[in-house]
């Protein structure tokens, strides 16, 4: 089972081609209150990045979702994480 990479203290790879899905965009968490996530990646896999977004201790916490543009390996997963957190900032 793969886990997060950190990259910095306090910001991970949540997603990505190697990561989740050949389809998926660079994922990110970072760690905060509240947890911001950066793109969603294509939608698929967006069970396994909230996965690997629980594993770094957002999963309760999530508040931002921040979308870089609107290509669809970006934004696929915008459904499946409004379903899960209805409060969550689309930016």
């Amino acid at each position: 089972m793969k886990t997060p990479r950190e990259i910095v203290e306090g910001i991970y790879q949540v997603g990505g081609p190697d990561l989740t899905d050949p389809a998926d965009c660079m994922v990110y968490i970072v760690v905060g209150h509240p947890c911001i996530l950066i793109d969603a990646g294509a939608g698929p896999s967006a069970p396994e990045i909230l996965r690997l977004i629980g594993e770094t201790g957002c999963r309760e916490d999530l508040g931002v979702l921040f979308l870089t543009h609107g290509h669809v390996d970006h934004i696929g997963g915008i459904s499946f994480f409004k379903k899960r957190f209805p409060e969550i900032k689309l930016v």
